[in-house]
């Protein structure tokens, strides 16, 4: 093919097969002579050419070499599979985890604001908190008393 036209640099080859009206007569060619392309010519650098080409490559592979090129896949599969369920599992742990933590600050902010109305064996029943968990947060509140609230973020 090299001694006629060059699909890669020949402006023939561009003229001819490249415009939209020559898309049939593009694929005879094509079909005729993919055997002997090493790569895509960027003329051909489509979608539906690439698919064209990866479907000649398998068809040209022996029993044994596809046999391999299929269990590949199958354990690409695997794998994948494997890896997106990990991810799934993770995602949902991590969701149940912050829900879980999240509940747990919210009773301590509740504690925390009927700690001066309550005693804390009251609060720790209601909260669903340790009694040891709402006499820590009352230490903590006398040890802070008299010093400035602390502020999170960037204020001014």
């Amino acid at each position: 093919m090299s001694r006629y036209l060059n699909p890669y640099t020949d402006f023939g080859f561009k003229k001819l097969f490249g415009e939209e009206g020559s898309k049939d007569l593009l694929i005879d060619f094509l079909l005729k002579h993919l055997d002997s392309f090493d790569h895509i010519p960027t003329i051909l650098n489509e979608p539906i050419f690439h698919k064209a080409f990866k479907t000649a490559e398998l068809a040209n592979l022996n029993r044994e070499q596809y046999s391999a090129y299929e269990q590949n896949l199958l354990d690409y599969w695997g794998v994948k599979a494997a890896v997106d369920t990990a991810r799934d599992e993770g995602h949902a742990e991590g969701r149940v985890e912050g829900r879980v933590e999240g509940d747990h600050a919210a009773r301590l902010i509740v504690a925390r604001n009927l700690l001066e109305l309550l005693p804390p064996e009251v609060i720790a029943q209601r909260t669903g908190l340790t009694v040891d968990e709402v006499v820590g947060l009352s230490n903590n509140m006398a040890k802070n008393a008299g010093k400035a609230p602390q502020r999170s973020g960037n204020f001014r």
